[in-house]
């Protein structure tokens, strides 16, 4: 049976989606890493609970033990077509190392950068100002 998932967030990029999450109709995440991006971008999918995720995106449990140790032991051959990702099971013999990701791979989350700016004193109202619009911290 094939399902389309319309895609949800993009993790990892670099060039084109690297590793995405993408929901189907009924609101089920999937995990997708890409595995080939010529002449369209194909990803190996794997359903993932919440909790699961979270646990990947805080750099807890590392890629590759999420599609080889999968929640419901099923595996998805993905592919985009026309914004949106056509989905298909993977039978397991024809599952290869080519469509799995390498080992140890951890996210390493989204990190913050702290920036200190020496201001003349004469804009500091204007800084202030932008900084209150944006919702910026001062230290």
């Amino acid at each position: 049976m094939t399902n389309y998932l319309t895609i949800d967030k993009i993790i990892e990029f670099y060039d084109v989606p690297q590793i995405i999450t993408a929901k189907d109709i009924f609101g089920t995440r999937f995990l997708c890493v890409l595995y080939n991006d010529e002449p369209t971008c194909k990803y190996t999918g794997v359903k993932i609970s919440d909790a699961r995720l979270s646990q990947f995106l805080s750099g807890k449990i590392d890629l590759r033990s999420i599609f080889t140790n999968s929640e419901d032991n099923t595996l998805f051959d993905m592919c985009m077509e026309n914004q949106k990702l056509k989905c298909d099971i993977l039978p397991s013999k024809q599952l290869d190392e080519s469509k799995l990701p390498a080992p140890g791979f951890y996210h390493e989350g989204d990190k913050l950068e702290k920036i200190t700016l020496e201001v003349p004193i004469s804009d500091k109202p204007l800084l202030t100002e932008i900084i209150s619009r944006f919702g910026w911290a001062t230290a």
